[in-house]
């Protein structure tokens, strides 16, 4: 598979990032980006490109791929997130073995919308059931 992913630098997109440089069936993957990550991979190409509303001057560079994922979304920086990590470390082994269907990780996510762009699912919208037994299918 050669895909292309939006919002490699923020949390879910780092999450795929690093399980599409890990799984054998991913051959290459563009990342587009605002600003580098700094990931290298010889199976990784990083295309810098401001202006997300215009993909015009670039568009010859988006041919040929397979899968294309969107993990774009606001960003945190700035935000504390100090309470939260505290107080979910605190309770998340409780809450994986008390609630295993809702709880996933950033590693779940990514194998999951891979296993998902190769082979696809019934349902359009995935709830976190679905995307865990996605994950276990990859």
């Amino acid at each position: 598979m050669k895909a292309f992913l939006f919002g490699a630098t923020g949390m879910v997109g780092q999450g795929l990032l690093r399980e599409c440089l890990l799984d054998p069936t991913v051959e290459h993957l563009l990342s587009i980006v605002r600003n580098s990550t700094g990931q290298q991979s010889a199976k990784l190409s990083e295309l810098v490109h401001k202006d997300f509303f215009d993909f015009s001057l670039v568009a010859s560079q988006l041919a040929g791929y397979d899968s294309c994922f969107h993990c774009s979304g606001p960003s945190s920086a700035g935000m504390t997130e100090e309470i939260l990590y505290t107080v979910m470390n605190a309770f998340l082994p409780q809450l994986s073995r008390l609630l295993p269907q809702y709880v996933m990780t950033t590693e779940i996510f990514g194998r999951a919308m891979i296993h998902v762009a190769q082979s696809g699912h019934p349902k359009r919208t995935l709830e976190a059931r679905d995307i865990n037994q996605a994950a276990r299918a990859s």
